[in-house]
């Protein structure tokens, strides 16, 4: 991540105890890149859009999407993603979101 482009990293869980946590790491690091980064954050339900909003502003795009069966809505924000990182607990995402970086190669 040393290109002048603003990196951008999907979160998925980022409301959960462990992606909230790796979340904050995230905005909070001293690394250059990832100070820059802006962080997709798949949330199910407006609410948490709201809360990640007031708490980290423009540092994150929050990204409503119904659940971890909503193809259309992970693989849109994969496909805008340099890294991917899952927190969850569903096994099938990353097979879903593997098929997206494959196509970008």
């Amino acid at each position: 991540m040393t290109s002048s482009i603003k990196p951008q990293i999907l979160l998925a869980g980022a409301t959960g105890f462990i992606g909230g946590t790796v979340l904050a790491h995230l905005v909070a690091s001293p690394s250059p890149a990832l100070r820059s980064a802006t962080v997709i954050c798949l949330v199910r339900g407006s609410d948490r859009v709201a809360t990640l909003l007031a708490a980290y502003g423009d540092r994150v795009h929050p990204v409503v999407y119904r659940d971890l069966d909503d193809l259309k809505a992970i693989t849109a924000s994969a496909a805008q993603a340099d890294l991917v990182i899952n927190t969850t607990m569903e096994e099938g995402f990353k097979d879903d979101v593997k098929a997206v970086l494959e196509e970008k190669k």
